[in-house]
């Protein structure tokens, strides 16, 4: 049923959490074994492992009835308002989360110049602390669903975009804190970053025309990754504009930037998830 698909739909995005922390872990262990050169070049071993996979275990799929549509329109998809409203609120999910997934390293690195100098050692090191924050993606997108399921979809996705907003506000001011205190912040920041990605997605599928899904999941994907392109970029070009790397400033401004893009998420959903273009009911608190 429609809870089955969500919690699978959960399970496949929370995934993506994995890949993304071992690729901070190896990434560091390979450069500092080797170099950055290495770290990159047996990084890209993980596509070449998942082809693998996927022609091992995935059977090609033909199916019953052929539609009667052209795969490449994907004019119907556009036209479909309580969809593009997910999509939309997922490029700024993307926008946020690739943001913080490319800087958190160098902000761990530029919190822990500012600490007197002992409060800082192994345990607190910048590529084990970034991967954990990945990690903490994965039971946040599932939890996030789940609480999606209970108290409706939309209405969480406000919720946990608009507490993610509030706290890319802050985070990027705490630097000078202690360390510890500096990664707990994050640590729950991520949390939040992450528990509306199952949700966003769920809503998505759920939100699909008969015989659109793929084209929609497409449109999804190509759409939202382009926040997944400009955030970080943008966070950077914030960087150089108020500072550089070793302004506070900087680094609060760039954070703050990313809550105001993942503000807009609510924003699109509001926008265009107000009627079901199928039947004209209004779909407020549903999904």
């Amino acid at each position: 049923g429609d809870r089955q698909q969500s919690r699978s739909v959960a399970f496949y995005t929370s995934s993506f959490s994995i890949g993304a922390g071992l690729s901070y872990l190896m990434a560091g262990w390979i450069a500092e074994a080797l170099d950055w050169r290495w770290a990159f070049g047996l990084a890209s071993a993980g596509s070449v492992v998942s082809v693998l996979l996927f022609a091992a275990l995935l059977k090609p799929h033909t199916p019953a009835v052929r539609p009667d549509r052209n795969p490449f329109d994907f004019r119907p998809v556009f036209r479909n308002r309580r969809a593009m409203g997910y999509v939309l609120a997922y490029t700024a999910h993307n926008w946020e989360l690739f943001g913080l997934r490319s800087w958190i390293v160098a902000f761990f690195v530029f919190s822990q110049g500012l600490q007197s100098e002992g409060a800082t050692g192994v345990l607190w090191d910048a590529a084990v602390l970034a991967a954990l924050i990945n990690w903490v993606g994965l039971p946040a997108s599932v939890l996030g669903n789940e609480g999606a399921h209970k108290f409706g979809r939309r209405r969480m996705v406000y919720i946990y975009m608009g507490i993610s907003a509030v706290l890319a506000c802050l985070v990027g001011w705490t630097a000078s804190w202690p360390f510890a205190v500096v990664v707990a912040l994050m640590v729950t920041y991520a949390f939040t970053v992450s528990w509306d990605s199952s949700s966003i997605t769920a809503g998505v599928v759920a939100a699909a025309r008969e015989g659109e899904r793929g084209a929609t999941m497409a449109v999804h994907s190509m759409v939202g990754f382009i926040g997944a392109f400009t955030g970080p970029l943008v966070f950077g070009v914030v960087l150089d504009w108020q500072g550089g790397v070793d302004s506070l400033t900087a680094w609060g401004l760039a954070f703050g930037l990313l809550g105001l893009g993942v503000a807009l998420g609510p924003v699109a959903l509001m926008v265009l998830g107000r009627d079901n273009p199928a039947t004209g009911r209004s779909k407020r608190g549903m999904s």
